[in-house]
């Protein structure tokens, strides 16, 4: 018998991760939805039982309705911050803030070693909050759940990177050099250098898988995403692969542009498409 509990249960999924000030009303609305449609079947003879499951049927799936909710209740904002981190990273990663703020950022003092430090956790931070971004604007806009996996293999490699990166920045005399495994010095030098190398590698290979499950599943939105997750895997494992292995500064500096210059705008754009989407037209919400 479907019970008063069957359809708090369904309640409570559908509101789930929508903040509570507007979990509150939505669940009124679903609510009353509910209680009209029973109404409106029982006055069809329908037996209260049979009325009360195809009400709770007609509300569709908890999960498709939840993500409905929090990509117009939540998205948007995410959506404008991303695009936004795109740009940030887009300076980020040409070292414009070291360029401008310290002359000799990378000199070796405790000053200089500490704003490196901050500044690539920094960045870090940034896609990071990007990744994480697209994976809600796949799951909540185009209601891809298989894009959670991949995204955290990606958000794994990024906090991975993070780590190593932080080790080499604050516990190992670098100087202008990249350590790698081939040429560590040290256990210390040698942990720093596989944990940010790995990590990276691992953040290409997750956006690599986050890229061929869209493919799977969806048409020309869908795809386009899925180009420029791909992209920016193989771009990112061919960075790291060619710097770490003593490949041509050409080579290199030209992934570099490819990953920074053409593949973090387009990634903006679809950040900004999807926030404006919600001026045009009412984002779905079931």
């Amino acid at each position: 018998m479907t019970s008063d509990a069957d359809l708090n249960r369904w309640l409570d999924q559908a509101t789930r991760g929508v903040p509570r000030r507007w979990a509150t009303s939505i669940r009124a609305e679903l609510t009353a939805h509910f209680e009209d449609t029973t109404a409106a079947l029982l006055q069809q003879d329908v037996p209260e039982e049979t009325a009360r499951q195809r009400a709770l049927a007609a509300l569709g799936d908890p999960q498709a309705v939840a993500h409905g909710f929090n990509d117009v209740h939540r998205g948007r904002r995410h959506y404008l911050m991303a695009a936004l981190a795109c740009l940030l990273l887009l300076v980020e990663n040409f070292d414009l803030p070291q360029r401008f703020l310290i002359g000799d950022w990378a000199d070796g003092s405790t000053p200089s070693r500490l704003f490196y430090a901050a500044d690539h956790a920094f960045t870090i931070a940034l896609g990071f909050y990007v990744v994480f971004v697209m994976g809600r604007l796949l799951v909540w806009r185009f209601d891809h759940s298989a894009a959670t996996t991949p995204v955290n293999i990606v958000l794994g490699g990024l906090a991975a990177h993070a780590t190593g990166t932080a080790i080499l920045d604050l516990a190992v005399d670098t100087g202008l050099s990249t350590p790698t495994l081939l040429n560590a010095s040290n256990l210390v030098e040698g942990m720093g250098a596989a944990l940010q190398g790995g990590g990276i590698l691992l953040t290409g290979a997750g956006l690599i898988a986050l890229g061929a499950s869209v493919l799977l599943a969806f048409d020309t939105p869908g795809k386009g995403i899925a180009a420029l997750a791909m992209i920016e895997g193989a771009t990112t494992m061919l960075y790291i692969i060619m710097l770490y292995l003593g490949g041509s500064f050409l080579g290199v500096y030209v992934l570099m542009v490819l990953s920074s210059a053409i593949l973090l705008p387009a990634v903006g754009v679809v950040f900004m498409r999807a926030w404006l989407s919600h001026r045009r037209l009412p984002a779905r919400t079931a």
